[in-house]
Order: structure tokens, then sequence, then C-alpha cells
């Protein structure tokens, strides 16, 4: 043990654990929207890409939806492939 440390010194998480253990706790997917409320992840694209990058398989769906105005927005769905 390294001179400071406490043996119940837990080591954080990252954020690619947070997002994954997210996504296998909720049918392997993530919306851009729980990536942020749920991960406190605000570019959730570039995370997943970089994901991709580290050799996980992850697939983008895109919906379309009415928000609170009436307005059409579209958003992305990631899905884990394990």
């Amino acid at each position: 043990m390294e001179k400071g440390e406490s043996m119940k010194e837990e080591k954080r998480k990252t954020q690619t654990e947070i997002i994954l253990e997210y996504m296998r706790g909720h049918n392997n997917s993530i919306s851009t929207l729980e990536g942020f409320t749920e991960c406190d992840c605000v570019r959730l694209g570039a995370k997943v890409n970089e994901m991709r990058k580290d050799g996980y398989t992850i697939l983008t769906e895109l919906k379309t939806r009415k928000n609170k105005s009436g307005r059409k927005v579209r958003y992305a769905v990631y899905h884990l492939i394990e």
C-alpha cells in the first residue's frame, strides 16, 4: 500500500464503466437523454465513438418524436451488442 492510501479508498469508475453498467442494466441500451441525466455524459455520441474504437460493438438507432411544443426532434438510442 502506498503512503497516504486508505484501505477503504475505492477506485472511481470511469465514464465508460458507468455507461456500460447503465446499458447492461437497461436492456443493453441508452439514449442521449439518459446519458446526460443518468450518467452525467454531455457528449454521449463522442463517448460511444471512443468505446467503439476500444472494441465495443454499439449500434445507433435514430428515433423521432414530438417535443413539448409539438416540434419533431431526432435523438439517438445506442445498443450494446455482447
